[in-house]
């Protein structure tokens, strides 16, 4: 559906109409729908067509000089690059952020990639970045943007995981969920139920199954065969059960691009045994 629509506003773009449309709204529509797409590419399960999507957003927004598009963009993108788990391509973006931060002046807008900046940070080793994510879910519940405080928290309760902070990262998931199911955000509810299984596992709680369960059922209604990869993962390495490997093994053979991707890597070495 979200595909639909997408491509329906980039085929109606009209490119007599984009000056008034960027002195009215701020944003060009054909940029602003290109990245989003790219997202729904990605969750889809074909991050390559992503990346290339991302890119032709990247392409257009600096064509235009237009700020306040450029930088939707490249926050976009940016959520792509982690959520493919490609740490070279957030890292040039986040670069790309740096150079343009003096000149945006709604400071509201650096939330997401202040948080993914101690996301890379720690994902490198730097513990002590995991303040930066605090202080953007501070600011997310602060200003009210209910958007981006689901995904802050969801990095924040990655980097609790990360530094052995399982009930803290725990407490950082149930939140999110909460503000999913209150807003009807449920883009991130799959992997939000994920982590949050994977964190109980490892903290030796009872309910990580119900909740790696929950996860591949919310992954696989939603359509989103790259986080139900992630979550058929999670569960069949925690919980071996060969169901779960024949399903994962039939989703691989879905996925037509991001083999090089951790994620797909992982999946394919818990089926040989290696994983």
């Amino acid at each position: 559906m979200a595909r639909h629509y997408l491509n329906g506003a980039i085929e109606a773009y009209d490119v007599s109409r984009r000056d008034e449309h960027l002195a009215l709204y701020a944003q060009d529509p054909k940029a602003v729908c290109l990245v989003r797409l790219a997202w729904v590419e990605l969750w889809a399960g074909d991050p390559g067509r992503a990346d290339e999507t991302a890119r032709s957003a990247l392409e257009l927004a600096g064509g235009l000089d237009h700020l306040m598009t450029m930088w939707y963009v490249i926050t976009y993108a940016a959520i792509i690059a982690a959520e493919s788990e490609d740490f070279t391509r957030l890292a040039e973006l986040l670069a790309d952020a740096d150079r343009h931060r003096k000149r945006l002046p709604e400071r509201y807008l650096m939330v997401v990639l202040e948080a993914l900046r101690g996301w890379l940070d720690v994902c490198e080793g730097s513990t002590g970045s995991i303040e930066k994510i605090v202080r953007s879910v501070a600011r997310s519940r602060k200003e009210g943007e209910t958007l981006h405080l689901t995904y802050t928290l969801l990095l924040l309760a990655r980097a609790r995981g990360m530094i052995g902070e399982f009930r803290e990262g725990r407490a950082a998931t149930r939140e999110g969920l909460s503000w999913s199911h209150r807003c009807n955000q449920r883009y991130l509810e799959a992997e939000l139920w994920r982590v949050n299984g994977e964190l109980a596992y490892r903290s030796g709680e009872t309910e990580a199954a119900a909740s790696l369960r929950s996860a591949v059922e919310t992954a696989t209604a939603q359509g989103a065969r790259w986080l139900e990869l992630r979550t058929l993962h999670s569960f069949a390495s925690r919980f071996p059960d060969q169901t779960l490997r024949e399903q994962l093994g039939d989703l691989i053979e879905t996925i037509p691009s991001g083999h090089d991707l951790p994620a797909f890597r992982a999946a394919i070495g818990l089926l040989s045994g290696s994983g």
